[in-house]
């Protein structure tokens, strides 16, 4: 039974109480000078007067936050998986590593050169840390990253909420939380350094470990150099091939080692590792591991201007090391990752006319979807995974006359960020055309919802000719419409897939049995493990949600979740756990009449999973997208999803290399074409299973 809240009651309420009470405490006690001090500049001003109000009120404001985070739920770092968690939560980092970066990229057939500020931040638990990164502003310049540099000093401690993640792919980057912070949309405030934060990175990556990669992945790992294998100067400057041991073992019981080639910096000795060898332990940031399909094994290299390493003494391994070195003496290492071999290197209707169906993947290669007679095609794409834009996001063009916004794509052959026009936008949140003022309203309070899945429209059109050069074809999602999830997918739909390369940064439809927690991605699908970044499931709950207080929302907890899509002979269960904001916390939670006799259904998007902390559970999953269905709908849904399981089980690990894939021009402009938006082209239909 649960106790009746009063009318009046709120989430907050208890955390308010507290500190409603420490502000009566601190207007009747002065405070003593010596103790506290102002930290905030825009204070320094006010006349010598008041300086005990001055310092009563800082000293107030930080006990008063304190006593707030006391109150409000710890969340670890591992669940800011998406800006949903980031907007209802705050954690705690301290920076590790400050450095400037120098990179480059194409941009309209030029080589644009760009900087970076890259932070190491950790959390007190050093298993946990992630990637805090600011850009060059285009009109900003050095200056203010040489400024944002200052301020993040190596050491400092700092509180971040209202998170906000840059949309960088899990691949490229090396921490072991695969996220990266945007430090100049995040609120980002001093704290005092405190001892409680370990003194580096405790990378979970071991050596033995390596070879469980199945794609390109970057990663850091802390190990002990066994051997100095080759020092030498090449045209591209000083090298030392050193071979790294940390007490993990392969299957026939040797010590697992990784060998790779480190490049050394301008003024690097020769010598740098010489007093290390076998003794102290080093931590190695941003190697890059490849699986080699051809030799059968995994490459491991440096990452160019990002990899960097630093000793480690603080490590577990240290009081290890010579324990370590003996044991690889006495078994023998087995060489298990090695470098690579270098070789060289009118307004229209989009809605009621007909368009060329296609997957993301496809459209990442814009050339490809044009002729080159063709100034303009038009494209469709289904059951596109997306999320609304949050507060923090633009939302209009430059001159702020029309809505105009990037947003990340997601289905089962990969992702991509396009454009949307305003029509899209309006349609995706329920307005109408004319209705762009309530959807900047809704933006701005956080109450702007799109629907889980949708279909697309994507225009690409040809920019004009400049310097005598062909212009550039450009994708923008013309129309958007919430996808009709009765329609069921067909053979127009697989005969795509089957063409499509097995890729980890996509969205699959699956069943909860084929789901597996995996240190090196979000999850892993099916007994070959086959790498993940989201997953789309249809949930069944008998149990209510319990919503838990953190500092600016919620952490909403379901157990005993089962796979609506399974038979009724299975009884695995799972637990579900979403973090959101007030304005979202209605949709994370099952109905409240929900019982054994009339069960609830609905969709989720699952971004992670994690071991089970409890031993009726057979998983923990972070879900950051949810959707409770109607009950009218249900069986037909999970007719259509099982589906679309079939279709990506049945061709895992049966897909063509990527240099493979047929995508000329003329092979994509040929595919089947949709009369209608949501429905998939006439074809033959695909078995349920």
């Amino acid at each position: 039974m649960h106790r009746q809240r009063p009318a009046t009651w709120h989430p907050c309420a208890g955390r308010r109480k507290i500190i409603d009470s420490t502000i009566s405490l601190f207007e009747k006690t002065p405070c003593d000078r010596k103790v506290f001090k102002c930290s905030s500049e825009s204070n320094q001003n006010v006349p010598p007067q008041e300086p005990y109000r001055l310092q009563g009120f800082s000293c107030l404001v930080g006990f008063s936050l304190l006593v707030a985070s006391m109150a409000a739920a710890e969340v670890p770092l591992t669940e800011l998986v998406g800006d949903q968690a980031g907007l209802s939560n705050s954690w705690a980092l301290c920076v590790h590593k400050n450095r400037l970066i120098e990179y480059s990229y194409p941009w309209h057939g030029k080589q644009v050169d760009q900087r970076k500020l890259e932070l190491i931040l950790l959390s007190r638990d050093g298993k946990h840390y992630c990637l805090g990164v600011a850009k060059q502003f285009k009109k900003g310049g050095e200056k203010e990253l040489f400024e944002l540099q200052k301020r993040f000093a190596e050491k400092s401690v700092w509180k971040f909420s209202k998170v906000k993640l840059l949309t960088e792919k899990a691949a490229f980057v090396h921490t072991s939380c695969r996220i990266v912070i945007d430090l100049r949309k995040t609120v980002v405030a001093a704290m005092l350094q405190s001892p409680e934060f370990p003194r580096g990175p405790h990378p979970v990556t071991t050596v033995a470990q390596v070879t469980e990669l199945r794609s390109s992945q970057r990663f850091d790992l802390i190990g002990i150099i066994d051997e100095i294998l080759d020092q030498r100067t090449t045209t591209a400057g000083p090298l030392i091939e050193i071979r790294v041991i940390d007490g993990t073992k392969t299957g026939d019981n040797k010590t697992a080692a990784i060998q790779f080639v480190v490049w050394l910096k301008k003024g690097e000795s020769m010598k740098v590792f010489d007093d290390h060898v076998r003794r102290t332990p080093v931590l190695f940031c941003a190697l890059q591991g490849r699986p080699d399909a051809a030799a059968a094994k995994v490459t491991v290299g440096t990452v160019k201007d990002v990899f960097f390493w630093e000793l480690a003494p603080w490590s577990s391994l240290a009081e290890e090391a010579s324990k370590v070195v003996d044991e690889c003496l006495n078994t023998g290492s087995s060489v298990v990752a090695a470098p690579p071999v270098y070789q060289g290197t009118e307004r229209v209707d989009y809605i009621n006319r007909a368009a060329t169906f296609a997957v993301l993947s496809q459209l990442e290669k814009p050339e490809h979807l044009l002729a080159p007679e063709d100034e303009e095609m038009l494209y469709q794409v289904n059951f596109v995974a997306l999320r609304a834009p949050t507060p923090s996001d633009t939302i209009v063009t430059e001159n702020g006359d029309r809505l105009w916004t990037f947003t990340r794509l997601w289905d089962c052959t990969g992702n991509v960020e396009l454009p949307f026009v305003s029509q899209a936008m309006l349609a995706l949140a329920g307005l109408g055309d004319s209705d762009d003022e309530k959807y900047r309203q809704k933006h701005e309070s956080g109450e702007l919802a799109y629907p889980i899945l949708a279909s697309l429209r994507v225009r690409v059109k040809r920019e004009p000719e400049k310097d005598g050069e062909p212009g550039r074809p450009r994708l923008t999602v013309m129309a958007a419409v919430p996808q009709d999830l009765s329609v069921k997918p067909n053979k127009s739909l697989a005969s795509i897939v089957e063409c499509m390369p097995e890729r980890a940064d996509r969205l699959a439809v699956v069943r909860l049995r084929d789901l597996r927690s995996s240190m090196w991605y979000n999850m892993t699908m099916g007994d070959g493990a086959q790498p993940i970044d989201k997953a789309m499931v249809i949930l069944r709950s008998t149990e209510k949600s319990i919503g838990k207080n953190t500092e600016a929302g919620f952490r909403v907890q379901t157990d005993g979740v089962c796979d609506a899509m399974a038979g009724a002979d299975d009884t695995d269960k799972y637990r579900i756990v979403a973090n959101c904001t007030v304005e979202e916390f209605d949709r994370y939670q099952f109905p409240r009449g929900t019982n054994v006799e009339k069960p609830a259904c609905a969709i989720a998007i699952v971004s992670k999973v994690l071991q089970a902390t409890q031993s009726y559970h057979k998983a923990e999953l972070l879900v950051e997208a949810m959707e409770v269905l109607d009950d009218r709908d249900v069986e037909e849904i999970i007719s259509t999803f099982r589906r679309m399981s079939k279709l990506l089980t049945a061709n895992m690990g049966n897909a063509p290399a990527e240099d493979s894939v047929p995508s000329t021009p003329v092979q994509v402009r040929m595919q089947n074409s949709c009369k209608k938006l949501k429905a998939f082209p006439t074809d033959a239909s695909l078995p349920e299973g």
